[in-house]
């Protein structure tokens, strides 16, 4: 960042300091709105874009070698008048991050001046050619754009530091592996019958006093999108406590238990694997102070070891959310 730069945004964040400062204020005649001095005015040079990142979204797919992929591996176009592979794909991808919820939103887009100064573009596919270029889309096509980023995730993995595969990552979609983004066991690729979350690993003791305040609702989230993919499914969430603190993050919390929710507050006591079957037993103490036992087949890497996880140091730690599923334990490292 430039020295000026750096400089002016320590002056805005002293001044917005100074504004929030603790006052012990009287009581007010008047509203505190009131945008008595503001006045609009047409600047002839300065220009704003409400998703003014998107040019930085660009500049990264094109470092990480996305739209060589995409140009490529996925060929629908017998010729580029004027539009390649990657303007249609990222065309309808930047869409999205932009805030649209369909093509149509695109023309918005287009005729935004400065959109099209951000991505470098004299101009971009209208709705009408965009869905065009949608309805040219075949399995092979498809199968194509997935390997293209695939071979780029695979390529910026392999430059980051091993702590970056410390955290585990849940495939919400399946996009790494086949599951048409529906919960399926890695060894029958089965739906599970059961699954466990365990919350607040390695937090809330004396060393780790610290609540990341998200979990917990991240977690019931996953388990209603669980239920929705897999009917019947029976869903444990092992917590110390809920952090249901926002606006309607109550209400929702109420509704996972109306839909059959199990949330146990309580510390996991112990995590072991059943020698005959490979079943998972987790022992936890019941709010009336009995203990309890219940079966899980874990799926996971064997470097995977729950002192990892009670070990970590850092608060972005509690951000994962560790997916236990009713999986028959894999024979090797790769099929984990």
């Amino acid at each position: 960042m430039r020295r000026e730069n750096h400089k002016r945004l320590g002056n805005r964040k002293r001044r917005i300091e100074y504004r929030l400062r603790e006052m012990h204020w009287a009581a007010q005649a008047d509203p505190m709105f009131s945008a008595r001095n503001i006045h609009y005015e047409l600047s002839g040079r300065t220009r704003g874009l409400d998703t003014g990142g998107i040019g930085a979204i660009h500049r990264l797919a094109r470092q990480t070698g996305l739209i060589e992929e995409i140009d490529s591996r996925v060929e629908m176009l017998k010729v580029h008048l004027p539009y390649h592979e990657s303007d249609h794909v990222l065309n309808i991808a930047y869409n999205v991050l932009s805030g649209g919820r369909c093509l149509e939103d695109i023309e918005w887009r287009r005729n935004n001046e400065v959109y099209l100064d951000a991505l470098g573009a004299q101009r971009i596919p209208d709705p009408t050619t965009a869905g065009d270029f949608c309805r040219r889309s075949t399995p092979a096509s498809i199968e194509a754009l997935m390997e293209a980023i695939n071979e780029t995730r695979l390529r910026v993995w392999a430059q980051q530091p091993d702590e970056f595969f410390a955290e585990a990552k849940i495939d919400a979609d399946g996009t790494l592996a086949p599951t048409s983004g529906h919960i399926t066991r890695l060894s029958d690729h089965a739906e599970p019958k059961r699954i466990a979350f365990l919350q607040c690993v390695g937090s809330r003791d004396k060393d780790h006093d610290y609540c990341s305040s998200i979990c917990c609702m991240y977690a019931t989230k996953e388990a209603m999108l669980a239920l929705e993919h897999v009917p019947g499914v029976e869903i444990h969430i092992f917590q110390i406590d809920m952090r249901a603190f926002s606006k309607g993050f109550d209400a929702y919390f109420e509704r996972g238990k109306a839909k059959g929710i199990h949330y146990h507050r309580c510390k996991i006591s112990a995590l072991k694997e059943d020698p005959r079957t490979r079943e998972i037993l987790i022992d936890y103490v019941t709010k009336d102070g009995k203990l309890d036992r219940k079966r899980f087949d874990l799926s996971s890497p064997k470097s995977l070891k729950a002192e990892r996880l009670m070990s970590s140091r850092s608060p972005r730690s509690l951000c994962i959310t560790l997916l236990i599923l009713r999986l028959r334990q894999c024979k090797s490292e790769n099929d984990a």
